[in-house]
């Protein structure tokens, strides 16, 4: 891929588990779900893609009759990261949506606009009890996203596999010296 050539999304894309706390804590109420990432810059480029987060938050949820909106802290930061001219963009997950009455997961950007524009922002974070979920920062294309959240689920499965390989690996090797 042309490091000078922009992509789609700079974003944190939220791990199996993650995904999976959200739907049950928010079981989605339309027939589109998402629930795959975060966007931390769009458009991006190889460059934009964020450092692993220490801590991210889901602080807010808003439901506005066709699309379900998560409001998400990344490291204590509400606000993407923006081009200049460009209006404030809040950290967010689109839960789902019902793409068969016009609504796209960009919309997620127009209700939390709404939201601030008539109660300001601190009305973006409702949650009595907010939660940290993961996720993992990763450069997305355009049209990647239901085929990166399968090839991430893939990915993290791999990676715990591996762990559970390595850690067979040492209890066999401390079990077999008579310890």
């Amino acid at each position: 891929m042309d490091d000078q050539q922009p992509v789609a999304y700079a974003a944190y894309v939220i791990d199996a588990a993650s995904r999976g706390l959200l739907l049950q804590k928010f079981p989605p109420k339309y027939p589109d779900v998402v629930a795959h990432h975060v966007t931390h810059k769009y458009p991006a480029m190889p460059a934009d893609v964020p450092r692993p987060p220490l801590h991210v938050r889901v602080t807010g949820y808003h439901n506005c009759g066709a699309i379900e909106v998560l409001v998400v802290m990344v490291d204590g930061r509400r606000q993407q990261v923006l081009r200049e001219d460009e209006t404030p963009r809040w950290y967010h997950i689109t839960l789902s949506l019902d793409r068969a009455k016009g609504v796209e997961p960009k919309n997620s950007n127009d209700v939390l606009a709404a939201i601030v524009a008539k109660r300001g922002e601190v009305a973006l974070d409702n949650l009595a009890a907010p939660f940290a979920i993961s996720v993992m920062p990763q450069l997305l294309e355009e049209g990647q996203r239901e085929g990166a959240a399968r090839l991430n689920r893939w990915r993290y499965l791999s990676m715990i596999w591996r762990k559970v390989l390595a850690l067979s690996r040492t209890l066999s090797r401390e079990g077999g010296r008579g310890d």
